[in-house]
């Protein structure tokens, strides 16, 4: 093992300037993050008020689908009782067409 040169000896002195330039980076380190940590503040404030518009958006979309559901549930009672009523009409005509055939005959 080599011995230490006369030059890098760690003196008191040298010691506390790199005492000196850890707590240097440490406050820079804090203050990098303290930046950090704002821009993360701003980008979930964003995100807090896109989600806001997406949910008033699926809101309004829903309200449409219900809307839709609505009509779509009058047509299929109306087309219902259309089919009920064209089929007892139908009925009542074979029903009489029968009876003037068997009359007839």
């Amino acid at each position: 093992m080599e011995a230490v040169s006369r030059g890098d000896r760690w003196t008191d002195e040298r010691l506390d300037d790199l005492n000196v330039k850890v707590d240097d980076l440490g406050r820079r380190m804090d203050a990098g993050f303290a930046h950090v940590d704002r821009r993360f503040e701003q980008v979930e404030q964003r995100v807090a008020h896109v989600e806001q518009r997406m949910d008033a958006g699926f809101a309004r979309i829903d309200q449409r689908f219900e809307g839709m559901e609505k009509r779509m549930d009058s047509l299929h009672r109306t087309i219902t009782t259309a089919a009920i009523g064209l089929s007892g009409a139908f009925i009542a005509g074979f029903g009489g067409l029968a009876a003037l055939i068997a009359t007839q005959i």
